[in-house]
């Protein structure tokens, strides 16, 4: 039997699943490159799994990840997948928040999931989790306090980014998608400094 597709990942994953975090526009990686997360990948393809990554750029991609990756640049080409991964969202740390750059924000987050969703919704057989991409920015400026994630919602601008993000993935529970929400915050490389 055909292996099932291990997940799709959505635009820009690329960067931070392979390569770690990329300057957008550039393909001079800021950090070294995350091994830890290619062998993740690797050993997905390793176990049978088909990986698929939904990108931009092709033959970018195509030089930085294995041969056995399946590389799409419309995610209507996806076919027979378990899972989805989606962390897609524009840079938040690439200047000062306008305005239009919290547009972007929106529209990159909000506006990617609403495609996936429509994807999902067209499937005869939709794959079984999504795991969408999120922030501790939910939580809002709390300084010193110690949080879990029962913790109420901020009430910045932060926040309500996180909430209507999480609130678009959720409508996948409607076609029975599980939803996982991943909260990240800085995220710190095993040699030092952020990713």
């Amino acid at each position: 039997a055909a292996a099932r597709g291990a997940g799709v990942m959505a635009p820009e994953l690329l960067d931070t699943l392979c390569r770690g975090v990329v300057e957008r526009g550039s393909s001079r990686p800021l950090v070294p490159a995350l091994n830890e997360r290619e062998r993740r990948v690797l050993r997905l393809v390793a176990d049978g799994h088909r990986v698929t990554v939904l990108t931009r750029d092709i033959e970018r991609a195509r030089a930085r990840v294995p041969e056995a990756v399946f590389l799409i640049d419309r995610l209507d080409f996806a076919e027979n997948v378990d899972a989805v991964v989606n962390l897609a969202g524009e840079n938040l740390a690439g200047g000062r928040w306008t305005t239009a750059r919290k547009h972007e924000f929106v529209g990159s987050r909000i506006g990617t999931t609403k495609h996936v969703l429509n994807w999902i919704e067209r499937q005869d057989s939709p794959p079984r989790v999504l795991v969408s991409g999120s922030a501790v920015g939910w939580y809002g400026p709390t300084g010193d306090e110690v949080l879990d994630e029962d913790a109420d919602i901020g009430n910045d601008f932060s926040a309500h980014l996180c909430r209507d993000w999480e609130a678009e993935a959720e409508k996948a529970e409607a076609f029975g998608v599980r939803v996982c929400r991943v909260r990240t915050g800085i995220v710190l490389g095993a040699d030092g400094g952020a990713l």
